[in-house]
Formats: C-alpha cells, structure tokens, sequence
C-alpha cells in the first residue's frame, strides 16, 4: 500500500536536503512517474516518491505518493523539521476529542444529580486529549477556552470557528491525521 497525503509537494527540496544530511546518496529517478530515488548505505531497497496522473477532484497535486515501507523515514523527516520550526501544531482528530468530552462534561454537570464518575471520567479525558496536544498547561488552558466558547456558537455549527480560533493562536491545523 502506499500513503497519498503526508509529504506535500512544497516539501520535497527540503525533503531531499534532509536525506543528503541524513546519508542518503539521491539517485536518477527510473521512469516517467519517479520524482526521487535516494539509496542509504545498509539498507535493502531504495526510498522511492512517486507522482500520480492527477487526483480525486481534478485539482493540483498538493501531495506526492510514498510507500509505506519508506514512511519512517518521511515521518522522522516531519519530526525533525517540526523541532527545527517549534512549529505549534494541533490534529483535528484531537480537537473533536477534547470538544465531544467538553459536551458529555456538561451534559454531566448539567443533571439534577450528577453522576459524579462520570463527570470525572469526562474530565480526564479531557485532560488526556490535550496532553496529547501540549504539555504546556497555558496553552492547554487557551485550547480548551476556544473550543468550550465555539461549542456553543449557534451560527457555524462546524469545526471551522474553533481552527479559525486555534489558527489565531498560532497553530496549525493538520486534518485527515490521527
């Protein structure tokens, strides 16, 4: 199998600047469809990026294709740039996570007579959600007040007002990751 959505056509120089300082020797791409071909001493195959013919919805290409045996090396290479950068980013999948146990958290306390496990329950899952994003309890306390305060936004009942908010902060917001 191969992953279409990780490593974005705007990262391949730097991609390949990564693997030149890494050990990766860049070979001569073999094929119309090749866009890097890059061998490391002491590894069986190479790590081969490919382009595809076009995508779903007939738009530009934003990502290249990578087989998943080479996704360690693109992953340890989004790693590092992310600690180079100290690029603040947050996972959609993380905000839906910390909003679905805010909604249970009120649901809870909003009882005649609260069921106190599970407020409880609701409240370290939150907590664990957004450990997961940050350790810094400062920007865990700014993530929790956007995404309590736009629960409750009646005009956009999406998650576009909390990552416009999150966006505002200074985070980027990854979608499609988990």
């Amino acid at each position: 199998m191969a992953n279409r959505s990780t490593l974005a056509v705007s990262r391949l120089d730097d991609f390949i600047k990564w693997l030149k300082t890494d050990g990766w020797d860049i070979q001569a791409t073999k094929g119309f469809w090749e866009v890097l071909r890059a061998v490391k001493p002491g590894r069986k195959r190479p790590i081969i990026i490919y382009k595809r013919i076009d995508t779903n919805s007939g738009t530009e290409l934003v990502h290249y294709t990578v087989e998943n045996r080479d996704m360690g090396v693109v992953r340890a290479f989004l790693n590092d740039s992310k600690r180079q950068t100290g690029a603040k980013q947050i996972k959609m999948y993380h905000i839906a996570k910390v909003q679905h146990a805010t909604i249970r958290l009120f649901e809870a306390q909003d009882e005649n007579y609260p069921d106190m496990r599970v407020v409880r329950a609701n409240e370290r899952a939150i907590q664990y959600w957004l450990d997961k994003i940050t350790k810094d309890e400062e920007e865990q306390r700014k993530i929790l007040d956007v995404i309590e305060r736009q629960n409750w936004n009646m005009t956009d009942s999406s998650y576009k007002p909390i990552c416009n908010e999150l966006r505002k902060l200074g985070y980027e917001v990854l979608e499609g990751v988990k």
